[in-house]
C-alpha cells in the first residue's frame, strides 16, 4: 500500500480540496490529511471533501483500520499503530501533524509526506524523520505558499520544495 501524509494549515483547505479532487480511484493507496482546523468543522470539511472526490472521505476514527482507496481526515492527536488509527486529545496542535508524520517512521509500505502552507513548524520533524527512513517528503516553495512558515521550517531542514502545481502532479503520480 502507497501512504501519503498530507499536513497543512492557514491557507490549506482550497490547496488540499484541489489536491482531492484531482485524484482518481486510488487502488492500492491511502491519502491521510492533517489539516489544522476547529474540531467543529472537520465533519463539514469532510462533508465538500466527498463532494469533488472520486475517493471516499472519512474522518479517521479510533480504532479504524487504514484500508486503500479511502481518504481520511485526522483530528486531535491521531497517529497509526499496527495500522490502525488512534485517537488522543491533543496539547498542541489539532490535529498533531508532527505525531501522524512520526507514527509512519518505519511502516513497511511507501511513504510520500507533504508539508503544505501554514504558520509554525508543525510536521517538520515529522517530515525529517520520515525521510531519514527511506520516505519521501515535499514541501512548497515560498513563492507557491501562501503562508510560509511549515515550508519554510521543512525548506531549513532540507526539505525538497516545489511550487504548489508540482506538489499535485508529483501526489497524483505517486497514487497510479
Amino acid at each position: 500500500m502507497k501512504i501519503v501524509l498530507i499536513g497543512a494549515s492557514t491557507g490549506g483547505p482550497k490547496k488540499i480540496s484541489k489536491i482531492i479532487s484531482s485524484l482518481e480511484d486510488l487502488n492500492d493507496s491511502v491519502v491521510i490529511i492533517a489539516q489544522h482546523m476547529a474540531h467543529d468543522f472537520l465533519g463539514s470539511f469532510s462533508n465538500e471533501l466527498n463532494k469533488i472526490s472520486k475517493n471516499k472521505v472519512l474522518i479517521a476514527q479510533n480504532n479504524t483500520k487504514i484500508t486503500p482507496k479511502h481518504i481520511y481526515i485526522c483530528e486531535e492527536k491521531t497517529y497509526q499503530k499496527n495500522g490502525i488509527f488512534i485517537k488522543e486529545k491533543s496539547n498542541h496542535f489539532n490535529p498533531d501533524i508532527n505525531a501522524l508524520f512520526n507514527s509512519f517512521v518505519g511502516v513497511n509500505s511507501e511513504v510520500l509526506g507533504v508539508i503544505l502552507t501554514g504558520i509554525g513548524d508543525d510536521g517538520v520533524e515529522g517530515c525529517v524523520n520520515l525521510s531519514q527512513n527511506q520516505a519521501t517528503c515535499i514541501t512548497e516553495t515560498k513563492k507557491s505558499a501562501i503562508i510560509d512558515g511549515m515550508p519554510s521550517r521543512a525548506r531549513e531542514k532540507n526539505i525538497t520544495a516545489f511550487d504548489f502545481d508540482e506538489i499535485l502532479a508529483k501526489i497524483v503520480e505517486f497514487v497510479k
